[in-house]
């Protein structure tokens, strides 16, 4: 999927040195916004392998569903990335829903969150998606504000240890 440039897709094998260039991107900040699996000194193929059985809903760690990770690709650069859950566990309906994305903090505020979003639906209907739920803190407008672009519809602002969420459902 390529819109203005930025191409979302999964990782390759020709990818590690652009995939370890947005783990330094992310420095002082939780690496978990780059990758949910990475460790430092894992060998690119092992993540590549945990991503496609994640894909594939093969060897799930428990309270994991079947998720696609995608990373949007500048040029040879990872400006951010997007997940998408395949299915909601409890947890998920409650706060993850089924897409979640971020952009490295130097690539901020020039339109790939918007971007990367509108193509993270585009999966979201190619895994057999029709009504997706998306949520952000309430704190975090950017991130909302996009949400309610795309055509996000409220469904209610829950407190969740100390922090309000908004809830949005988006039709496919």
């Amino acid at each position: 999927m390529d819109v203005n440039g930025l191409t979302l897709r999964e990782l390759q094998a020709g990818d590690e040195a652009a995939f370890l260039a947005g783990v330094a991107s992310w420095r002082g900040e939780e690496l978990e916004w780059h990758s949910f699996h990475w460790k430092p000194g894992m060998a690119f193929a092992e993540l590549l392998e945990i991503l496609r059985k994640q894909r594939l809903g093969l060897d799930l760690a428990p309270g994991r569903v079947p998720a696609s990770m995608l990373y949007g690709f500048v040029d040879s650069s990872i400006v951010g990335r997007v997940s998408i859950r395949h299915d909601l566990n409890d947890f998920l309906r409650k706060i993850g829903g089924h897409m979640g994305y971020a952009v490295a903090p130097a690539y901020r505020r020039r339109g790939y969150a918007t971007t990367m979003a509108r193509l993270g639906l585009d999966a979201c209907r190619a895994v057999g998606l029709r009504r997706i739920l998306v949520t952000a803190d309430d704190s975090n407008a950017s991130s909302w504000r996009i949400i309610e672009k795309l055509g996000g519809i409220l469904e209610n602002i829950i407190e969740l240890e100390g922090a309000l969420k908004r809830r949005y459902w988006i039709d496919l």
